[in-house]
């Protein structure tokens, strides 16, 4: 069975993904009242990864583990990623979601991140099936960092200087990051979490340097239209309340470095959307990045 919400709007989505959260809660889950098992929660990264390859819905981890904490769901997280990778795919980066203005969705008090994987990657004027490929979701307008090298930091190395931020970027590509919210039954952040953020596909444009780049990182006005009719105007710089590209890279680093992860040369950071998502309806969307160049989205049904 499939559920197809991409053209819902936001409150109808949340009041559907809370309904479904009542199938299939084991019986140990009115037991959670000391804390989540480990053991038990990690038991569900088989069933995750049979779900996601089959794109077919999980249900979300809180309302089985009402007691869920942020460092178990990213625990969740990166063995169910590793469980992906471990079956042919690879880790090419990095997502951050939530990187609007407070109050964040889902009741997340801080922006989450996800893996995104290289089988996540299309390239760009691709049909893309909204009914075979998305669960329920939106195109995120981003851009993508790309990492010049390896590099690691430590919890109290932050904050992070501009300079050492800025040589840390190897380019910047224009990126359409289509999430795709497949725990039917997430009523919390932390179900995204666990499902890596919902990263579903993702499509770059041409890599430019920051030597090409002829405004600054926050500076890059973009137009999306759809079968030439405009849908969306944003900002490159619209990011974790203005704060912008660097911050953002900064925060992606920092809760690496509490999990102590870095980052690899070549890594694409996707730094979250600088406007509202877009919706996954059929149709012709040209986002347009200035002198970064045009994305093109086919969507299909």
């Amino acid at each position: 069975m499939r559920y197809i919400f991409a053209n819902r709007n936001a409150t109808t989505l949340v009041m559907l993904l809370a309904a479904f959260a009542l199938l299939a809660v084991p019986a140990f889950a009115q037991e959670d009242t000391e804390g989540a098992n480990e053991e038990q929660v990690l038991s569900f990264v088989d069933d995750y990864v049979t779900n996601y390859l089959a794109n077919q819905p999980n249900l979300g981890l809180t309302p089985i583990f009402p007691t869920l904490t942020e460092d178990q769901a990213i625990d969740f997280q990166e063995a169910f990623v590793d469980e992906i990778v471990a079956q042919g795919d690879a880790v090419v980066g990095y997502k951050l979601g939530f990187t609007g203005y407070a109050p964040l969705p889902f009741d997340a008090p801080r922006p989450i991140y996800g893996r995104l994987l290289a089988s996540q990657e299309i390239a760009a004027g691709n049909p893309i099936s909204v009914s075979e490929n998305f669960i329920a979701g939106g195109v995120g307008v981003e851009l993508g960092i790309i990492i010049s090298e390896d590099a690691a930091f430590a919890p109290e190395d932050f904050p992070l200087d501009d300079e050492t931020l800025m040589n840390l970027i190897g380019g910047i590509v224009p990126t359409a990051e289509m999430a795709d919210f497949s725990s039917l039954g997430a009523v919390n952040y932390l179900d995204l979490y666990a499902n890596s953020a919902a990263a579903g596909i993702f499509v770059r444009g041409e890599e430019v340097t920051l030597d090409e780049l002829e405004m600054g990182l926050d500076n890059i006005a973009v137009t999306a239209t759809r079968d030439g009719e405009v849908i969306y105007e944003g900002m490159s710089g619209n990011l974790l309340e203005g704060q912008g590209q660097l911050a953002a890279l900064s925060y992606m680093l920092e809760r690496l470095a509490e999990r102590g992860l870095g980052v690899s040369a070549g890594d694409i950071i996707a730094t979250g959307t600088f406007g509202a998502d877009l919706p996954l309806t059929p149709g012709d969307v040209e986002i347009d990045y200035g002198p970064l160049g045009v994305i093109t989205l086919t969507f299909v049904e």
